[in-house]
């Protein structure tokens, strides 16, 4: 990742706080899994693999006081806009930590549609496997929070 992403000082002074937060309490998010449960496995490899393309991130952010906050990919704390494949509507998420899911669009990134939306780019088709059936969405666009619950307390 070499282009430049423009992030407000808020947004991004937010981004550092969460991207600390994680890598510190990695090893707490872990506990929502047994040891050898295969899903804990596959949570530590996501949160490395998150931390390492966050980290790359930051590298490349420009702080811009007329910054919409967009993002190439879904983070922690970002809101990602949906467009159903299925049935045609848009609707808005936000990526939170567990336990931080204040509103009702909030999604934890533990649960298996917070799974399967982080890390994604814009343009991207996700499928979600539910009691209903598969629901397929597209990514249609990500900007960081103005509403940022992790980490604060």
């Amino acid at each position: 990742m070499h282009e430049k992403i423009f992030l407000s000082r808020g947004a991004f002074e937010r981004l550092i706080h969460d991207i600390i937060y994680m890598e510190e309490e990695k090893e707490e998010l872990l506990e929502y899994f047994s040891v050898k449960s295969p899903e804990r496995a596959e949570l530590k490899q996501l949160i490395e693999n998150y931390i390492r393309q966050v980290d790359l991130l930051i590298r490349n952010v420009k702080v811009s006081s007329t910054s919409e906050n967009s993002l190439p990919f879904v983070i922690i704390n970002s809101e990602v806009g949906l467009y159903s494949l299925d049935n045609n509507f848009l609707t808005k998420v936000r990526i939170v930590l567990p336990l931080h899911n204040i509103e009702e669009q909030d999604i934890p990134f533990l649960s298996p549609f917070g799974m399967t939306l982080l890390l994604k780019a814009v343009g991207s088709e996700v499928t979600l496997s539910t009691a209903q059936g598969l629901l397929r969405y597209r990514i249609d666009a990500i900007f960081y929070s103005s509403k940022s619950p992790a980490a604060s307390g």
